[in-house]
C-alpha cells in the first residue's frame, strides 16, 4: 500500500471503475481497485488496518452462508480460518469498505443447473444486503467459474458488474461482467508487485489470453452499454 501511495496511484472503487470505463467519469491513469475474495477474518484483523491507515477503499467479497463461521483450513491461524463476523463487517463498512458477493455457498456456477445457479447469485446477494444493511452492487464468481448463462443470471439479479480470475491488468466495458484482476499471493514481493503493475504484464497476459478472450467475450455478448 505504500508502494501505491509513494509513486501516486490513485486507489478507487470498483463503482468508479465501473463509470470511467462507460464514460461517465474520467479517472486518473494510475487507478487501481482493491478487492478480497471469501472474506476471511484476517482481512479485519490484518488488511483492513493498513487500508484504514492509507485511507484506501476495498471490496471484500463475502460467502454469504458463510458469514460468522469457521472454515477447515488445518495449520493456518484463526483469523485465517475464520469468516467475518457481523462486528467486523460493520466497523469496515464505516470507513470505506464494501462488500459484495462471492455466492452463498462458493461453488463452481457452471457446474450447477440454472436454477441452483440463479439462487446462489440472487440470495447471496439478498442475504449480504440483509447482514450489512447496505446495497450489494458487485459479484465474484467462485473459481473464476462463469460462463454465459451465468453472466445473464448476474445481469437479471442487477449487479453493477462482476469480477473474474482472468489476469490483466486493463479491464475495457465490454468485460463489465468479468473484470480480469490481478492476483496478489502472499509471496509477492515489491519487484513483482511493481511488475503486476506495468504495461508488460498487460501484453503477456494478453497474449496467453488472446484465444480464450473470444470465449470470454461470447460470455459477455448481447448485453447493451447502460
Amino acid at each position: 500500500m505504500a508502494y501505491l501511495r509513494d509513486r501516486g496511484y490513485h486507489v478507487t472503487t470498483l463503482d468508479e471503475i465501473r463509470d470511467n470505463l462507460l464514460g461517465r467519469k474520467r479517472l486518473p491513469r494510475r487507478s487501481v481497485a482493491i478487492t478480497f475474495d471469501d472474506g476471511a477474518a484476517n482481512n479485519y484483523g490484518q488488511a483492513f488496518p493498513v487500508l484504514h491507515r492509507y485511507g484506501f477503499p476495498a471490496t471484500v467479497f463475502l460467502v454469504a452462508g458463510r458469514l460468522g463461521q469457521s472454515r477447515e483450513k488445518p495449520g493456518w491461524p484463526e483469523a485465517a480460518t475464520r469468516y467475518l463476523n457481523e462486528s467486523e463487517i460493520t466497523e469496515m463498512r464505516r470507513t470505506g469498505i464494501a462488500f459484495g458477493s462471492h455466492t452463498v455457498s462458493h461453488v463452481r456456477l457452471t457446474e450447477l443447473e440454472p436454477a441452483l445457479c440463479e439462487r446462489e447469485i440472487v440470495e447471496s446477494k439478498r442475504l449480504i444486503e440483509q447482514f450489512t444493511g447496505g446495497k450489494v452492487g458487485w459479484l465474484s464468481y467462485p473459481f473464476g467459474s462463469f460462463s454465459r448463462e451465468v453472466v445473464q443470471a448476474t445481469i437479471r439479479a442487477r449487479y453493477r458488474g462482476a469480477v473474474s480470475t482472468i489476469r490483466d491488468n486493463r479491464p475495457t466495458w465490454k468485460r463489465l461482467y468479468f473484470l480480469p484482476r490481478v492476483m496478489v499471493m502472499p509471496d509477492a514481493g515489491l519487484r513483482r508487485f511493481a511488475y503486476y503493475l506495468s504495461p508488460w504484464y498487460h501484453w503477456l497476459h494478453w497474449f496467453k489470453n488472446r484465444r480464450r478472450w473470444g470465449k470470454y467475450d461470447q460470455a459477455g455478448k448481447g448485453r447493451s452499454r447502460k
